[in-house]
């Protein structure tokens, strides 16, 4: 999507979400305007509607995940490892996928974060 395609579309989400108070309960429509806003590094907005997302839908581990992902981001290690702790717990192949993902390079000297990729979660 061109940068413009990305605003219209989150454009039209809002509009959604404001004229249909019953799509608010969407978790899918938040996750998508979440993922757009990342794509758009916006990653403030990003967690904002992931946080929507996991309000109706608190085990959604992609939410989790992307989460975390928008918080190592900015360098948010604690917040970055909580959020990865819980995508995990719901989704075992997240601690493989957080080894070799782009988005964690500023926390992956983190001790936490070589422990919880390290460990058992079963």
């Amino acid at each position: 999507w061109t940068p413009q395609q990305r605003l219209e579309r989150i454009a039209e989400i809002q509009t959604y979400l404001a004229e249909n108070p019953a799509l608010q309960r969407s978790s899918d429509l938040w996750f998508e305007q979440g993922n757009i806003s990342v794509i758009n590094e916006e990653y403030e907005e990003a967690i904002t509607s992931y946080d929507q997302a996991l309000e109706i839908n608190p085990d959604d581990d992609q939410a989790w995940y992307n989460r975390a992902c928008c918080f190592a981001l900015q360098n948010q290690i604690d917040l970055a490892i909580e959020s990865l702790t819980k995508a995990i717990s719901l989704n075992q192949e997240y601690q493989a996928m957080a080894k070799t993902d782009v988005d964690f390079d500023s926390v992956r000297d983190n001790q936490r974060f070589q422990s919880l990729l390290n460990s058992s979660m079963e």
